[in-house]
């Protein structure tokens, strides 16, 4: 089963800022999710409400899965030092 990706513009504008060696990385990362939306190293965050997250180096993807259309959005992405503290202020976490 295939899920289509789709990326929130501002998820895209922060890929787009980062060296190109990391937009490689990252892009690879959200690609796997097509095949896996929950791979072994994803974790479902806590005081979300549906809110995944999958480590690539020192970035971190934040998505949602949406099993009935087979969907994954694509949130945010960003460095793990402040990838959490951004999604407190936007309320997307606890």
């Amino acid at each position: 089963m295939t899920y289509s990706i789709a990326i929130r513009p501002k998820a895209l504008e922060l890929i787009k800022e980062q060296a190109p060696k990391h937009q490689k990385q990252i892009r690879k990362k959200i690609d796997s999710l097509e095949h896996e939306p929950r791979p072994p190293n994803a974790k479902k965050l806590e005081g979300s409400d549906g809110l995944w997250r999958v480590r690539t180096g020192d970035f971190r993807i934040v998505y949602t899965i949406e099993d009935e259309e087979l969907l994954v959005v694509i949130v945010t992405v960003g460095n793990r030092k402040d990838i959490y503290d951004g999604l407190r202020r936007a309320g997307l976490i606890d």
